[in-house]
Parts: structure tokens; sequence; C-alpha cells
């Protein structure tokens, strides 16, 4: 198995615009999802974001906010493929902040397939259908 490791983000900009990554990850996770070969992380964004020590690594100028007002992923790694997959919010799809979330998980030079999921985005439109069953 190649250099595993899972975990989520967010991508926070600084108040002159640059952006910084925060997240959790651990390797080679035991959590597999049965039967698809992709290794998944056992965090969830609402209970880091809300919890100690996590939430103490988080900037003061944020932590009156709920967890999803910043874009944020998940990294998994595919065991069949032998890569990760990243999944993000689209507004973290630019170059620059790719290799950012990258170096975060320490997998520059790894190949990647990065994706855009519903359940991660700042879009308003988006999170208020995201549980609308009449759509």
């Amino acid at each position: 198995m190649a250099h595993s490791r899972t975990g989520l983000f967010w991508f926070i900009r600084n108040t002159n615009g640059d952006g910084e990554v925060f997240g959790l990850w651990e390797y080679e996770s035991p959590h597999a999802k049965s039967g698809v070969m992709i290794l998944d992380s056992p965090f969830e964004h609402w209970f880091i974001w809300e919890r100690e020590p996590y939430r103490a690594k988080l900037p003061l100028r944020v932590l009156d906010q709920d967890y999803f007002a910043f874009p944020r992923g998940r990294v998994l790694f595919d065991i069949s493929r032998n890569r990760h997959r990243i999944y993000c919010d689209p507004v973290l799809l630019a170059p620059e902040t790719k290799a950012q979330i990258k170096a975060f998980f320490q997998l520059e030079g790894c190949p990647v397939i990065w994706k855009t999921d519903p359940h991660y985005t700042t879009q308003d439109f988006q999170l208020d259908n995201l549980w609308n069953d009449d759509l």
C-alpha cells in the first residue's frame, strides 16, 4: 500500500487574503469501508470543529462561526487505484490551494484524484438544498 493518509480539513483565509489549511489526519486508517477498498478516517467536521484539543488549533477569529462557513474537504485512500481521493468544495480547486492541501497531508509527489461533493460547499443555495428532499 502506498503512503496513505486520510482525514479532513478546512481552508481558512487570513485577513490579508492568503489561506491556511487546518485539519486532522491519520496514517493507514483501519476504518476501510467494507467491500469498496476505500480507506476513510472516522473524523467528522462538525465534531472536530466543536471539540478540544482540535478547536484550540483554529484561529480565534473563526471560533464563533459554524464549521460549514469555510471551504472544507476530506482525504480518502483508494486501495484499488493506489492513490488518494480528495473531496472538497469547488472553490479549493485552484492549483495553489491544491498544493497547500497536498502539503498539509504530506502528499507531494503522490497521485491524487480531485473530486467535488455537495456536502463540502460554502454556497448558501447548495447548503439550503442539501437536505431538501422535495427537489
